[in-house]
């Protein structure tokens, strides 16, 4: 008699450990930090280079351009965070407009970027530390290196989302306070004319694109909605913010890059490696290049992080809109987190990581990242609609003129792409209306319902 009452007694702990809900735990402050880690991560150490390159002392105006370009997309996403207070973010919301097939797909090319991306991510992170520790380049300890860090990134992740947030502060700390020691150590070397420069323009749509991707990944935020307080109001004055902040910084080191980089020799000197450590090399020697290589390991480790805590609640959520098996909304007791989707995603992260398949997925991932700033730019009049129909206020001149600009800039950034990129975006596409159809064989409930 004893073993049927113990199955039963399993089965209910695992039942109930599926009605769990992570806790909404993040403020103001842990929300903020995540879009601007998503944004920030290695190209801050490269972009400035190649931008003064290309336009010349019109650099840092072209970040103001961009984030002009931008903001109606920001401004899509955050009228759709106030919408909404559940975890998901861009599945969550082409669900909703436009049924499962569609935010499957969402969710599905977010996170199969993102999990290429941290693998990737962890390569380049042990190619910085190589730099300064050579030993981190042997054939074995390159692999062991980045599967500890990944793993160790993941923990972090699942010990619980305070803890994940108090890490990304204090990462955030080493990772933006050497630049901002270099940015005021450049501009007092050569203090910038604040004026506008006409731009060389036979490169500027190409360094456009390249400026357009900095502000890429602001969007990880809104994926662990259930988990911030009083998200409806908190996610989106985060992302507002957040597009200023890191815009007004990219200016900030450009100005002070344009003032050094004459005396390290051509416009686009320091390019071979790192332009900013290179920099730091010409205002206070070898040791400060060295700490700005390591500013980078922590730039990409706290970018993981983040990314990490909201791409596991792309599965997590999914699992809880029916989408996936239900499993993959299991929260643990202990620690409130959801402990199967992070361990999914520490798994495909490795795979990728070990496997090289990150480069792969990788020249489709801006793709896919536009394609699904796309649809939810679309999504946000669709849901307006209904709102009116059930008897809300009419339509606004934003309501209509923001969504058009927003898959506007999409349509334009998409026709850069390469015939490459869009063949991979397919089979990605393809590879997830396959997941589709095997995830919806069998029925299942959902642990809430998405209309």
């Amino acid at each position: 008699m004893s073993k049927p009452i113990s199955g039963r007694a399993e089965v209910a702990q695992a039942e109930q450990s599926l009605s769990i809900k992570p806790p909404r735990v993040v403020g103001a402050l842990g929300a903020s930090l995540q879009p601007v880690n998503g944004m920030v991560g290695s190209g801050i150490f490269a972009v400035p280079a190649l931008v003064y390159a290309g336009v010349g002392d019109f650099a840092p105006w072209m970040f103001v351009s961009v984030g002009i370009l931008f903001f109606p997309i920001v401004w899509c996403f955050a009228q759709l965070a106030a919408r909404f207070d559940e975890s998901g973010g861009p599945q969550l919301y082409v669900q909703a407009a436009f049924g499962p097939f569609l935010g499957f797909q969402a969710g599905w090319m977010r996170y199969a970027s993102s999990a290429a991306a941290a693998g990737g991510n962890m390569h380049v992170m042990v190619s910085y530390l190589a730099a300064l520790f050579p030993a981190l380049e042997a054939p074995v300890a390159r692999p062991v290196s980045v599967l500890l860090i990944l793993w160790a990134i993941m923990a972090v992740n699942y010990a619980g989302m305070r803890s994940a947030v108090r890490a990304l502060a204090g990462i955030s700390v080493l990772k933006f306070l050497p630049i901002l020691v270099l940015i005021g150590a450049g501009l007092l070397w050569a203090p910038p004319a604040f004026r506008p420069a006409l731009p060389q323009f036979s490169q500027t749509e190409s360094v456009l694109l390249l400026v357009f991707y900095t502000f890429m990944g602001f969007e990880g935020l809104v994926i662990s909605a259930g988990e911030v307080k009083s998200p409806r109001r908190t996610i989106p004055y985060a992302l507002m913010a957040s597009i200023g902040i890191i815009a007004l910084l990219y200016m900030l080191v450009q100005w002070a890059y344009i003032g050094v980089a004459p005396e390290l020799g051509s416009g686009a000197a320091g390019e071979a490696a790192m332009p900013l450590a290179n920099m730091a090399a010409f205002l206070a020697g070898p040791w400060a290049a060295g700490v700005i290589v390591l500013t980078a390991a922590f730039s990409i480790c706290a970018t993981t992080l983040e990314a990490g805590i909201n791409t596991s609640r792309v599965s997590y959520a999914m699992a809880e809109n029916g989408l996936l098996p239900r499993v993959l909304a299991h929260v643990s007791r202990r620690f409130r987190t959801p402990d199967a989707s992070i361990l999914l995603l520490g798994c495909t992260a490795s795979l990728f990581a070990l496997s090289g398949a990150f480069a792969f997925l990788a020249v489709a991932s801006t793709v896919s990242r536009i394609v699904m700033y796309l649809l939810c730019a679309a999504a946000l009049p669709v849901l307006r609609r209904r709102e009116m129909a059930e008897g809300g206020r009419g339509w606004r001149l934003l309501d209509i003129a923001m969504p058009v600009l927003a898959i506007v800039a999409c349509l334009w950034v998409a026709r850069q792409a390469s015939a490459e990129a869009f063949g991979v975006l397919a089979l990605t596409v393809l590879a997830g209306a396959l997941l589709y159809f095997i995830a919806r064989r069998e029925p299942r409930t959902s642990a809430r319902q998405v209309t």
